[in-house]
């Protein structure tokens, strides 16, 4: 598993907690061509620094709740996600 994905954050209504979507590339075995998939994951936020549509950095922590297990590194420019 990876540690450290760059994503967009799509949701900063909860306190020290982001919503982030992180995109995915994923190569089909059999057929052998590629799909952009998605997943939305909870991030810790300890700043409240992300606001919506920002590029961050996140890693693997140790759960912070039932479903956090995110946390926020860095904000990252805009230009830094190659879709």
């Amino acid at each position: 598993m990876v540690s450290e994905l760059v994503g967009f954050v799509t949701s900063v209504s909860m306190n020290k907690t982001i919503t982030v979507l992180i995109p995915i590339k994923a190569k089909d075995p059999e057929y052998e061509n590629e799909t952009l998939r998605s997943k939305s994951v909870l991030v810790h936020d300890e700043r409240q620094e992300a606001e919506l549509g920002d590029c961050v950095l996140v890693e693997v922590t140790r759960p912070q709740s039932r479903r956090k297990n995110w946390k926020l590194i860095r904000l990252l420019p805009r230009t830094s996600l190659k879709t």
